[in-house]
């Protein structure tokens, strides 16, 4: 996926160390053939989910960055455009330009030859892969060795060896080397760093952490010239100080709770929520690190904050003095964070949102208070933040939301009165309006006002259309396998739905007059195997048969075309096309992994293809195998399909 950021750095790599750049380019010209397409663009051959032109216009950098112009087209210089100087340090301190060195540290070499960089890549792994080898019988002195290295990510999971090996008199002697760049590797090492992802699950304990560490931690805090990356991880690396420690750091800590950087704020946090050993303590800090929290913005930060005060609310107990502290907070967060205008609005919406929910789950009791809080203020937010913060069952069925409504039967008799009041009168008053001055209703919005009126008017909303319940309808249907080797596809693929060639006896199959009479017959759900996402799932009521692909077709009698919208109810775990008395209405290429009825919303154009009388569905379905290379699983097919159709009058809209 880093191929996509790489591209631009090249340009430099050939000025630099054009050796190395050409032996790079010349190793990995089969992956840049690979990544070419036949329009002349590229992909990233490599990565899947980055494998697009417009990622690949990053490794097209890589050709086009050293010829040293960002006008390519061969346009004149803007009028505009003016000569300029950078600063000597354009940002962080003089010790924070070390870590843009693409040299090893002079000490690398002591320790033996330079290995091919996927050596120690897979030895030690990553965040996103485990090592290649028990870590506990590498050397030490590789260890060390690869803390020198010039790639972050290596001396990151160097550093993190040595925590795993015990070796932490050498972390201890890593956090007073002269170079920043290894005294972050340290702490790093230290803290199990997850990247750009913060701490990891493994920090080293409290009782392991050395006095020669605490006073190393603490010169870098107090050090003006230290590296801000240095101080970052240092105040993160504090938090697995014991309590007295951390409470003797305080001076030191403080001042980077204002920082500029939003991650030297974030990091600040941590080292305060390491107080949590000792419950005086955290008293004490606790109204600092709550009102860090509100008026924190940045939603990177923000979300952190939420989730350490969070965790520490579970481990102290909500009904504790500290439990309902942090209560205090996140109600003050809903209330008096801000929301700025423009772009960054939907960040501020965010953030309030975050902490009502932690409120609602917290003390589902307080779901009045919240509503009338965020209610002063829906006029700033996004209709999105709306929908998530009521949170009604129809607005996501796959996610299964929690907001608002979901609180409703956990309230008192008057409080539930109250809160309905609320969601009936205001909220959904607001989302009406919102939705007649879009050009386009949003199938959410439109859910969440049907799930609304139902509060009080409990018949109103989406019904299915037709004489017979979908439950108790009977479905003609068959399986096949494709027979064509251009339609046959690996079982280990996930991305299975394709148009195949039908046999010769399907032709025309979903067409109204087409004759299913030797089909099999049954109800649906129709499937095989166990489609299933923890205690989520449907029962199969027909077996689907053995074939890969699924056609099946049903019937149902409309009396009159009496509603003003229309929409598709659809259970399937891979790709479909669904046909409407011959017509496609709709197609879907992906999978998925929860099962659900999924809502589509039919355009004008589609919904004409409904009748008085006799209407056809028909489905074109297949299966996949997600357990196909796993001996171990009895199941290794699975395959599920449902399919109706829903009407809406606006009436209940309004």
């Amino acid at each position: 996926g880093d191929g996509i950021w790489r591209g631009i750095a090249t340009a430099y790599m050939r000025d630099q160390k054009p050796n190395d750049y050409n032996a790079a380019m010349q190793r990995l010209q089969w992956w840049y053939d690979l990544s070419r397409r036949p329009s002349g663009a590229l992909g990233i051959a490599t990565c899947k989910s980055f494998d697009d032109v417009g990622s690949g216009a990053g490794v097209a950098l890589a050709y086009t960055a050293p010829l040293k112009t960002l006008r390519i087209t061969g346009a004149a210089r803007s009028p505009y455009a003016k000569d300029f100087k950078l600063p000597e340090t354009i940002w962080g301190r003089k010790a924070d330009r070390k870590f843009l060195s693409i040299e090893h540290n002079p000490k690398f070499h002591q320790y033996g030859k330079e290995e091919p960089i996927h050596t120690p890549y897979y030895r030690f792994g990553s965040a996103y892969a485990k090592p290649s080898v028990d870590l506990k019988t590498v050397s030490k002195n590789e260890m060390l060795k690869n803390v020198y290295h010039k790639r972050y990510m290596i001396r990151v999971q160097a550093a993190k060896a040595l925590r795993i090996a015990g070796a932490f008199d050498e972390l201890e002697k890593l956090l007073q080397d002269n170079d920043p760049r290894v005294r972050r590797a340290a702490l790093d090492g230290m803290i199990d760093y997850n990247y750009w992802f913060g701490m990891g699950k493994q920090p080293i304990r409290t009782e392991e952490m050395t006095p020669g560490m605490i006073s190393a931690i603490k010169k870098m805090l107090a050090d003006p010239q230290e590296a801000l990356y240095v101080v970052d991880g240092a105040l993160m690396a504090m938090k697995q100080a014991s309590a007295k420690e951390i409470k003797s750091a305080l001076p030191l800590i403080i001042p980077w709770t204002t920082h500029d950087d939003w991650w030297l704020r974030e990091a600040s946090f941590f080292a305060l929520a390491g107080l949590e050993k000792d419950d005086a303590m955290l008293l004490k800090i606790l109204p600092t690190m709550l009102n860090m929290m509100v008026a924190e913005y940045h939603t990177m930060p923000r979300g952190k904050m939420v989730n350490q005060l969070k965790g520490i609310a579970q481990r102290k107990k909500q009904e504790s003095e500290i439990g309902q502290m942090i209560m205090a907070g996140n109600m003050r967060a809903v209330k008096e964070s801000k929301i700025k205008g423009g772009d960054h609005a939907a960040e501020g919406a965010y953030n309030i949102s975050r902490s009502a929910d932690e409120c609602l789950r917290l003390a589902p009791e307080s779901a009045v208070a919240i509503a009338l809080m965020m209610k002063a203020r829906l006029d700033i937010l996004g209709t999105g933040s709306i929908i998530k913060l009521v949170a009604t069952p129809n607005s996501n069925r796959e996610n299964k939301p929690y907001g608002l409504y979901s609180t409703l039967e956990k309230q008192s008799p008057e409080q539930k009165k109250l809160l309905t009041e609320l969601l009936c009168n205001d909220y959904r008053q607001e989302l009406v309006k919102r939705m007649k001055a879009s050009d386009k209703a949003d199938p959410a919005l439109v859910d969440t006002i049907v799930d609304l009126t139902k509060l009080k008017k409990p018949n109103a909303g989406w019904v299915a259309i037709g004489a017979t319940q979908p439950a108790d309808r009977v479905w003609r249907y068959t399986s096949f396998d494709p027979k064509q080797e251009k339609d046959i596809k690996h079982p280990r693929e996930r991305r299975r739905f394709r148009n195949v060639t039908l046999p010769k006896k399907l032709k025309g199959w979903s067409a109204p007059n087409f004759d299913d009479g030797q089909w099999k017959s049954g109800k649906a759900p129709i499937g095989k195997g166990l489609f299933q996402r923890g205690k989520t799932t449907f029962e199969n009521h027909s077996e689907w048969g053995t074939g890969e692909f699924l056609v099946m077709r049903t019937t149902f009698e409309l009396s009159k075309l009496e509603h003003d919208s229309y929409r598709i109810s659809v259970l399937a775990n891979q790709g479909f096309n669904l046909y409407l008395n011959g017509h496609k209405i709709h197609s879907y290429s992906w999978w998925k992994d929860k099962p659900h009825y999924r809502l589509i919303g039919l355009t004008e154009r589609q919904a004409k293809h409904l009748k008085q009388g006799t209407n056809h569905l028909a489905v074109y379905a297949n299966t996949e195998y997600p357990h196909a290379m796993n001996a171990n699983k009895k199941e290794k097919e699975i395959g599920q399909m449902d399919f109706y159709l829903e009407g809406l009058k606006n009436a209940d809209l309004e």
